[in-house]
């Protein structure tokens, strides 16, 4: 087909077969990237060291992308099949599965990271390449369903500016849209000819979207879906081949990313991150705000245009009937998506098609607002509609013009944004404390490395630190330590665990738990300036303890050794091995304890006098004095789970015979596991009675399903309280009090609720 063909008007059953040459992709391709490269120069420039500033999602997640990036090439060059076990969260297991492989970005970073040495810098230009990639892939598709060269070609300028993608973003890989019109035209090929071949190129283009995240291969299923229904409605003949090569193509594809996501399969149910809620109605709102801020992020010319384009459905140009059509039908259901599970109108919930996904066992599709990546191509199919109408219209020759305009606006109003507001820079790659922690370590020993402090992206916004985990992650590129933290999308069941100790050092408990536990061998402090006011102290404290070694102190950072070696395996073999049923995390039996071993003695101080109802602080110490460990670490994080070991505090009337039932009682969870002959320190809140009085208070072990630890042997803490009225000013001042111990504020969880989605 010449460039600007007139309009088409031949039977749709012929326009699949008529090709164009690979000169001309190759061509279209150097074109698109120099112009992509102009507009992106600030950025390109830079890419070594940072990334566009101005994204509206979750800054963590870029590094994060990285990261993923990164570790899969490490992985498949030095050992495959450890590619699941990521170097975070040492020692579990499988800890890649917490977020997305992004297998097929593989095919532009691999060799880029190989070439660069830098993942950043690889990770930066994988994205870029996406930009030319997707307008060449619309263009291809468009010259496919007959539009003329010009519109097709600034129609692939419009769709590689789409939704998300201005400024240009590290985290868009989980949503790379170029796979959309590839599917489509793969689709389009086969029915234009139903053979072998272009069957497998439809199982390259599926497999290729479904292995580059798991969103992408929702959109990418979306779209098959869509564009075969389409294609099987086109008159033509071998229809019932292309129907039976379709499907078996589409079966193998699923079965190939079934046995590439059985790591995922395995996995036990994740505990969703911190501030991720059920979908509600309220929230519903948020996110349609949030999928029409992506859709407009496209700009609103294309928008109009899009609805202009509905045009093309009244015109005899095949093209132009096909483009609105088909884009009319995926914006529809994109958007209506993209909104949530409900659309409420006049006080009446409607389901919307997201209601079946939300339902399914696709669980980890959190965030339907990024179907707004599918309202891009069909706004794009659109775009072209309009176009071609008027091509069909007025001339080749207006339409020509018509298509130049909008391409002059489209990089005058996109194509300006793709470096965005300044480059933000990626510290875990440009600080130089990295390299010198793998040299030195090559030197005096390879081992697991804690880096501190740990803040939650967002969680200390206040503070200026805005999260420390995923930096370390980006780090570890250049040392490949394995990680005793580490951020992702689904947290590691054992995560709550660990941060517990790592909290209270350099408490020599907790340090001993934390080696015992992890092996943890180096501890890095991030220079004081990273860490928010309120943990400096520990810092400080770190420094000074003789539980490490200073061995390298530099540009404020302090790369220490740790001097504490495991006094057992049991808890580091039970961690590596990953959740098994029956046991704890830290692999004791989830198993009813008999009475004879089980034996406690509780101790501590619990102030006198209280206020009624009011939480009160107790610090206690508890001693396993029996034969049998204790469980506590649940799986699943449930402190009253079967056959669990917890402590209850009982509230009795002062000099009662405590008979019958306390006044008050409530249930409150130990740390961890406790061995045979350990004592953990235990700090909680504990909630006073309504009624002031004087009260018996006794903190007593107890295990849910099995041991009361009443027998011989047994010490509960007991001790008299009295307890006040408490007066008007004093309420606030005791629950902000809990508040700040259990480090929980309403600014967190709110923060926390806008989190962009982890990479799953």
């Amino acid at each position: 087909m010449t460039a600007d063909a007139a309009p088409s008007r031949e039977p749709e059953a012929t326009r699949g077969a008529r090709g164009v040459g690979l000169s001309s992709a190759v061509w279209s391709f150097l074109v698109y990237t120099a112009l992509f490269a102009v507009f992106a120069a600030p950025w390109l420039l830079n890419a070594h060291r940072g990334a566009p500033q101005g994204y509206i999602g979750n800054a963590a997640d870029e590094r994060l992308v990285v990261w993923i990036l990164a570790w899969v090439a490490h992985a498949l060059a030095t050992d495959p099949t450890s590619v699941f076990d990521a170097n975070i969260n040492h020692p579990a297991p499988a800890q890649l599965t917490g977020s997305e492989h992004l297998a097929s970005a593989q095919i532009l970073f691999a060799p880029l990271y190989a070439l660069t040495d830098n993942a950043l810098l690889a990770a930066n230009l994988t994205v870029f390449l996406t930009y030319p990639l997707a307008a060449l892939a619309m263009q291809r598709l468009l010259l496919a369903l007959g539009c003329g060269f010009s519109v097709a070609s600034v129609v692939g300028l419009v769709f590689a500016l789409g939704p998300y993608r201005l400024p240009g973003h590290l985290h868009l890989l989980q949503y790379t849209n170029l796979f959309l019109p590839w599917v489509a035209l793969a689709v389009t090929r086969l029915r234009g000819a139903p053979d072998a071949r272009h069957a497998l190129l439809l199982a390259l283009a599926l497999g290729a979207a479904a292995l580059s995240s798991y969103y992408m291969a929702v959109f990418a299923a979306v779209v098959a879906l869509l564009w075969f229904s389409f294609e099987v409605a086109r008159p033509g003949e071998r229809r019932a081949r292309f129907v039976v090569l379709a499907v078996v193509t589409a079966a193998a594809v699923a079965l190939v990313v079934v046995l590439v996501s059985l790591p995922y399969l395995a996995r036990a149910e994740a505990e969703v991150a911190d501030g991720i809620a059920p979908y509600n109605r309220t929230r519903e709102l948020m996110l349609g705000t949030f999928a029409s801020r992506a859709i407009q992020s496209s700009g609103r010319l294309a928008l109009v245009l899009a609805g202009v384009g509905l045009v093309g459905l009244l015109v005899r140009d095949v093209a132009a009937r096909t483009c609105a059509l088909r884009g009319l039908v995926l914006t529809v259901l994109a958007q209506a998506t993209a909104v949530g599970a409900y659309l409420t109108l006049d006080g009446v919930a409607i389901p919307t098609p997201f209601a079946l996904i939300a339902a399914s066992p696709l669980k980890f599709f959190r965030y339907p607002f990024r179907f707004a990546v599918v309202v891009g191509f069909g706004v794009a199919l659109l775009c072209a509609a309009l176009l071609q109408a008027i091509a069909a219209r007025l001339g080749r020759r207006v339409g020509r013009l018509a298509a130049l305009a909008l391409g002059v606006v489209v990089l005058a109003t996109g194509a300006v944004r793709l470096s965005g507001t300044g480059i933000a820079e990626f510290s875990g790659q440009t600080d130089p404390i990295y390299d010198e922690v793998d040299r030195i370590t090559r030197i005096r020993g390879r081992g697991p490395l804690l880096e501190l402090p740990i803040v939650d992206p967002l969680a200390d916004a206040r503070g200026g630190v805005l999260g420390t985990e995923v930096e370390s992650m980006l780090g570890s590129t250049r040392h490949w330590l394995p990680l005793v933290a580490g951020f992702t999308g689904y947290p590691s069941s054992h995560r709550k665990l660990v941060l517990r100790q790592a909290q209270d050092l350099p408490d020599e408990n907790a340090l001993q738990n934390l080696v015992d536990m992890t092996h943890v061998s180096w501890v890095l402090l991030q220079p004081k300036e990273r860490w928010p006011e309120r943990m400096r102290a520990q810092r400080r404290q770190i420094l000074k303890s003789p539980s490490f070694e200073r061995v390298k102190v530099a540009d404020g950072w302090a790369l220490l050794r740790v001097k504490t070696k495991p006094r057992h395996g049991k808890w580091y073999r039970a961690l590596a091995a990953g959740e098994r049923p029956g046991q704890t995390l830290l692999g004791t039996p989830l198993a009813p304890i008999s009475e004879e071993a089980a034996v406690a003695r509780v101790t501590g101080d619990v102030p006198s006098p209280v206020f009624a109802g009011r939480a009160i602080p107790a610090r206690l110490e508890v001693a396993n004095r029996g034969l049998a460990a204790w469980p506590v670490s649940a799986p699943r994080g449930d402190d009253r789970g079967t056959h669990l070991v917890g402590l209850v505090s009982e509230w009795w009337p002062a000099g009662g015979d405590r008979k019958g039932v306390p006044v008050a009682t409530r249930a409150y969870a130990l740390p961890l596991d406790v061995e045979p002959g350990a004592t953990v320190k235990v700090a909680r809140w504990l909630r006073a009675p309504e009624t002031p009085g004087e009260y018996d208070l006794t903190v007593r072990v107890r295990q849910w399903g099995g041991a009361r630890f009443t027998a011989p042997g047994n010490e509960p803490l007991t001790r008299r309280v009295r307890v006040d009225r408490a007066p008007p000013d004093a309420d606030q001042k005791t629950e902000a009090k809990a508040a700040k111990a259990k480090g929980v504020s309403k600014l967190r969880r709110a923060r926390q609720a806008r989190r962009g989605a982890s990479t799953k």
